[in-house]
């Protein structure tokens, strides 16, 4: 889980800077109703708890190692490329990951692809919450799983 900190903390970050860069002055403004707060908070736990979620975590912890340097590209890759073919993770593992490992590699980031689509999906709603809310909003939510 301690992947799942660093990646919620920078996609707090990047909602920050989008707030930022919307003219939004981050003040204590509630966009949520009560209601509607609740049900993001629940929906995070249900997200966070979700095989998806756990799998996810546990691919980033398996490539981490078979790739050239430590770095986090990995995270970035999948966070910016949308609309991933084998094409495309094939040509960044050629890149950056062991040549002794490359197989594998690939084989997980197919499988990474397919656990981000499916989350994606089963949290529509969640996503939904999270555009409207604040940020302060935003990180009581995000926090609300642990």
């Amino acid at each position: 889980m301690n992947c799942t900190k660093i990646v919620l903390l920078f996609l707090l970050l990047l909602s920050g800077f989008a707030h930022a860069q919307s003219g939004d002055t981050m003040e204590d403004e509630k966009r949520l109703t009560k209601a509607e707060m609740a049900e993001a908070k629940k929906l995070n736990i249900k997200m966070s708890k979700s095989r998806e979620f756990i799998r996810k975590d546990e691919i980033y912890k398996i490539i981490i190692p078979m790739l050239q340097s430590k770095s986090q590209d990995i995270r970035e890759f999948f966070m910016y490329n949308k609309e991933l073919d084998a094409s495309k993770i094939q040509s960044w593992a050629q890149k950056n990951a062991q040549p002794e490992k490359l197989d594998e590699v690939v084989k997980l980031m197919k499988e990474q692809t397919a656990v981000l689509k499916k989350l994606d999906q089963d949290n529509v709603r969640l996503n939904e919450l999270y555009r409207k809310a604040s940020f302060d909003e935003i990180q009581e939510i995000a926090m609300s799983a642990y």
